[in-house]
C-alpha cells in the first residue's frame, strides 16, 4: 500500500476506507484526499459520527462504492449525486435528520439494503416503491403514520423494520410481500391485522409487541415457517388455539397482562 496512504483507517486490500468518529478533516469537505485516487479498488465507505450538514461531492465520483455509511451524522438532504453511483448496494443513512426526503427519486438501480431509521420522516416518498431491487428496509424510529402503497413493488424484500413509528394500520398492497421472512411493527398503534398477514408465509421472525392489539386473524395459522413470534406488551388475555399449528416456532413472548385489570 502506498506511503501516503493513512493505514489506520483504510483495510489492507485497499476496498475499505473508516472515517469515522472525527476522523473527517474538514478540508475534505470540498476536495477529495490525494490518496483516495491510490484505491483503485475502494468498494466500502464509512463517513459516519461527523457531524456533517452535508456529504462531501467528491463521494459522487467514487462510482466503484458499494457501500455508503453516512449514519450519525446531521445530514438534512440526499445529494443529487447519489444517481451517480450505479454499483451501490448498501446505503445508511440512519440517525440523520431528513425529514422530508425529496419526492424525485435518487437512482440506485442496485441497492439492496436501505437504513432511514431515527430521521425524524413523517412520511416515506412514493419512489421507495421504484427501489426493486431492495431486499432490506429500515425505517424503523420515525414518525409514520401511514405508508405508501408503492411498498408493496418490493417483492424481493426479506427485512422490513417499522418499529417505533405511529402505524394505525397496514396497507393492503403489503399483502404480496411473499419474500418476506422478518417484520417488525413494534411500538405502532395497530389495534387489528389484517387477513393478508396470513399470506406472508415466508415469515420466520414477526415482532407485534407492544401494540394494542385485542387480536390475532386466524389467517396467521398459515404461518408455519415463524419461528419468532413477540406478543408482549399487546392486549391479548389469552393465546388462540390456531398457535399449535405453528409447528416452526421456537420462540414465543406472551406476557399474558390483562389491561382491564389494575395491578
Amino acid at each position: 500500500m502506498d506511503a501516503e496512504v493513512p493505514r489506520d483507517c483504510v483495510s489492507e486490500d485497499g476496498r475499505e476506507v473508516w472515517l469515522s468518529s472525527g476522523r473527517l478533516d474538514s478540508s475534505w469537505l470540498t476536495a477529495r484526499p490525494d490518496w483516495l485516487a491510490r484505491l483503485p479498488a475502494l468498494t466500502s465507505l464509512e463517513l459516519s459520527n461527523n457531524q456533517l450538514a452535508e456529504l462531501p461531492d467528491w463521494v459522487g465520483t467514487l462510482t466503484g462504492l458499494t457501500e455508503l455509511d453516512a449514519q450519525h451524522n446531521q445530514l438534512t438532504a440526499l445529494p443529487g449525486w447519489l444517481a451517480s453511483l450505479p454499483a451501490l448496494t448498501a446505503l445508511e443513512l440512519s440517525y440523520n435528520p431528513l425529514d422530508p426526503l425529496p419526492d424525485s427519486p435518487p437512482g440506485l438501480p442496485s441497492l439492496t439494503h436501505l437504513y432511514l431509521a431515527y430521521c425524524g420522516l413523517t412520511r416515506l416518498p412514493d419512489w421507495l416503491g421504484r427501489l426493486t431491487t431492495l431486499t432490506s428496509l429500515y425505517v424503523e424510529g420515525n414518525k409514520l403514520a401511514e405508508l405508501p402503497a408503492g411498498l408493496g413493488n418490493l417483492t424481493a424484500l426479506n427485512g422490513l423494520d417499522l418499529g417505533f413509528n405511529q402505524l394505525t394500520a397496514l396497507p393492503g398492497a403489503l399483502g404480496g410481500q411473499t419474500a418476506l421472512t422478518r417484520l417488525n411493527l413494534c411500538y405502532n398503534q395497530l389495534t387489528e391485522l389484517p387477513d393478508w398477514v396470513g399470506t406472508l408465509t415466508g415469515l420466520t421472525d414477526l415482532d407485534l409487541s407492544h401494540n394494542p392489539l385485542t387480536e390475532l386473524p386466524a389467517s396467521m395459522a398459515n404461518l408455519t415457517s415463524l419461528a419468532t413470534l413477540d406478543l408482549r406488551g399487546t392486549r391479548l388475555t389469552e393465546l388462540p388455539d390456531w398457535l399449535q399449528a405453528l409447528t416452526s416456532l421456537t420462540s414465543l413472548h406472551h406476557d399474558r397482562q390483562n389491561p382491564g385489570k389494575q395491578a
